[in-house]
């Protein structure tokens, strides 16, 4: 089960991110941390924003002064990103130019002028995401508090997260050596995740108190692909790591179907070799081909799933 969390980073793929992170006074309870994306979406030359409450016992009251506070920011002055997130290439089909300093962020689409972050308007829809069960009676008084700001009230909680693991069965198991987690595992979990594509990645799929091996093994056995991230620690690894790449082994073998799908980083065909033959006969991507291209491969590869319906 994926966390709310995974689903504010993940969700709103195609747009810019500008992320911040606030600490917030709520009176009688104290300072709340908060995370924050303003969301610039260049394709309709909107923004709007998402909201991360880290407090899940918050009142309805404590709540409203939190979307009080933000809305103070975001009408007086932007804030000051700590980060800025730039949409996958694939699912973005313009370019995008970011200054630091002075701070400039403009989009060209083909055939059309560039458009710069001054010439969007800010909509007032804001997302407001937070680990809890919400009464249909708080979202409506939530939704009538922040009317008065001009600002649409989206609420993400529980019954949303349950309503995204319902049709976000993984579809790939991420293998690796846990010095690769930062630099390689991560980006990649959260590359597919942003293209509809979940995944079974420790970080996401393990909830505390989950025993490891029998977790591990019903990830494996779901999965119809299991990504398999070859570096150097992996291959001196005789830990976890060895112990999936066989229970993977014996997977291909057992349901006859290719399941492995290799992404090498600082290996040589002569090390995997020696590692395992088999494994230097499956077809990888390099990482050195970049976040972007190997996410890509790799999404070609694992069939997509298609939550949304058509009717007549």
């Amino acid at each position: 089960m994926a966390s709310l969390r995974e689903y504010f980073e993940s969700d709103f793929a195609h747009t810019v991110k500008l992320v911040s992170q606030f600490q917030v006074p709520v009176q009688t309870f104290g300072e709340v941390d908060v995370s924050t994306t303003v969301n610039v979406d260049f394709c309709s030359k909107t923004i709007f924003s998402a909201v991360l409450v880290g407090r899940n016992d918050l009142s309805v009251d404590q709540f409203s002064e939190i979307l009080d506070f933000l809305n103070v920011r975001w009408t007086t002055a932007w804030p000051a990103p700590t980060e800025i997130r730039l949409p996958l290439a694939q699912v973005f089909p313009g370019q995008l130019t970011v200054r630091h300093n002075p701070f400039d962020l403009r989009s060209t689409f083909f055939g059309g002028p560039s458009t710069g972050l001054q010439d969007l308007r800010f909509q007032g829809r804001v997302y407001l995401y937070c680990d809890r069960d919400f009464a249909d009676a708080d979202v409506n008084e939530l939704r009538e508090r922040a009317k008065p700001h001009n600002l649409d009230l989206q609420v993400m909680g529980l019954k949303y997260r349950e309503h995204r693991d319902k049709i976000l069965t993984p579809l790939a198991f991420i293998i690796h050596d846990s010095r690769d987690k930062e630099r390689i595992a991560r980006p990649i979990a959260l590359g597919l995740q942003e293209l509809l594509i979940p995944v079974w990645y420790d970080e996401f799929s393990l909830p505390v108190g989950a025993k490891l091996r029998e977790s591990v093994e019903a990830g494996i056995k779901k999965c119809p692909k299991c990504v398999l991230i070859v570096t150097q620690n992996f291959l001196g690894n005789d830990g976890w790591t060895k112990a999936e790449f066989d229970a993977v082994f014996t997977k291909e073998i057992v349901e006859k179907s290719n399941v492995l799908l290799p992404v090498w980083d600082g290996v040589s065909a002569e090390e995997v070799y020696e590692y395992s033959p088999w494994l230097r006969n499956i077809k990888a991507v390099n990482w050195n081909e970049g976040q972007d291209m190997v996410v890509t491969k790799l999404a070609q590869q694992i069939q997509r799933p298609y939550p949304w319906r058509v009717s007549d």
